[in-house]
């Protein structure tokens, strides 16, 4: 089973989700008034937990944060709660969310339940458009009701638990054999489609919200241009003079995951064909490509000295775009030019924004783990899609 954020949610009425959460109110207002309490057991592992792996910490210590963060609603009132919801004990996920609290349950253990802020509750409209577009590889979620009230309130979802583990869990980096290499161009094969998916699904826009959009990534890149280190400053500048045709039809809008890594990207370990996409907490609608950096991210790996690609990641590369177009169709030469520049201008905002800071569009510093991705990504891969591209 895997563990970590599912954030895929649908609407659901008043079901017996809602009868469950007032008859948890009464019963906790009985107990605040004497009667005896239900602790549950919990099981905690050290893993890693954030994106681009920059630290690692025990998921007791981000749980803790994150009740003393954003809510004075008690971590056992969370716990008996979701207990009440699937029917049986839960245990924590090993791996947490930076802003939800997020435990296991069920007969089978086949049920997540999550807690989240209002400041960051899902995106509904956006959740049911990522299931409908990409299918099983999205888990099924509902919304059930809150806990708590005022600031300290919190959103309660019950999430279908996908199977699998997360491709950095299961990634034998070091490891050359022919079963590895199998898996690992299983995986890239269900990516292609993955994104194949969203190609063929693309979404329309009123034209002012196009141009907030694209004014935003502008915006983006003009700090970039201005405060990264000058190796960057001719790439950058020639994205900001290309990236007009992004926002133009027929080139199209997708709905777009803002976090394709390792941590969200669920395989069965036997295989390496890909079981789920999962943490689907701000999803957006950009032009395609945007998230290609998901592709480059499985294709090495970082250690002590930095970011290495596989011996055969030119291999894998091809084996995506053979994909792709096999499951889209033909593709234009100005089609692959756009594609090639909404994927490096992804890069370059993905890393070279502060993902802390992403809202006040903060560049990273020369000292953050991230300049090491983007020396990778945007300085040894190819520019020039033909490159990458093999049928053309």
């Amino acid at each position: 089973m895997a563990t970590g954020s599912w954030c895929e949610v649908r609407r659901c009425g008043e079901t017996r989700w809602a009868s469950i959460l007032r008859k948890f109110e009464k019963r906790k207002e009985k107990e605040r008034k004497g009667k005896k309490r239900c602790f549950l057991s919990t099981n905690f592992r050290s893993i890693p937990t954030i994106f681009k792996m920059e630290s690692i910490h025990n998921a007791d210590h981000v749980i803790e944060k994150f009740f003393k963060c954003y809510t004075t609603v008690t971590r056992t009132d969370c716990d008996e709660l979701a207990a009440s919801l699937v029917g049986g004990p839960v245990t924590p996920v090993a791996i947490q969310g930076g802003v939800s609290y997020t435990l296991a349950g069920g007969s089978e253990e086949d049920k997540i339940v999550q807690f989240r802020p209002e400041s960051s509750k899902l995106d509904m409209e956006n959740m049911e458009l990522a299931r409908s577009i990409h299918g099983d590889w999205v888990a099924d979620c509902k919304l059930c009701g809150t806990i708590g009230s005022g600031s300290s309130l919190l959103l309660v979802y019950v999430i279908q638990r996908l199977h699998g583990v997360t491709y950095f869990e299961n990634e034998d980096f070091k490891d050359g054999s022919s079963d590895v290499l199998l898996r690992r161009s299983n995986t890239i094969r269900d990516l292609a489609i993955f994104f194949a998916q969203s190609w063929t699904h693309k979404q329309e826009r009123p034209e002012h919200i196009i141009r907030e959009l694209r004014r935003d990534r502008e915006h983006k890149l003009d700090v970039l241009i201005k405060h990264m280190p000058s190796r960057f400053t001719g790439l950058l500048k020639m994205l900001r003079e290309e990236m007009d045709s992004l926002f133009v039809s027929p080139y199209p809008l997708v709905l777009t995951h803002d976090d394709p890594c390792k941590m969200n990207i669920l395989i069965d370990p036997n295989t390496g064909r890909i079981t789920g996409i999962i943490d689907w907490a701000d999803p957006s609608i950009e032009p395609f490509g945007f998230a290609l950096w998901g592709l480059e991210n499985l294709l090495g790996y970082e250690d002590d000295l930095g970011w290495h690609y596989y011996s055969e990641s030119d291999d894998l590369r091809k084996l995506f775009w053979v994909t792709f177009e096999d499951k889209v169709g033909s593709i234009t030469n100005a089609e692959i030019h756009n594609i090639q520049v909404a994927r490096m201008l992804g890069i370059a905002l993905g890393y070279g924004i502060s993902w802390r800071h992403r809202k006040e569009s903060k560049p990273i510093t020369e000292a953050s783990s991230s300049m090491e991705y983007l020396d990778a990504f945007c300085l040894q891969t190819p520019w020039v899609l033909t490159e990458l591209y093999p049928s053309r």
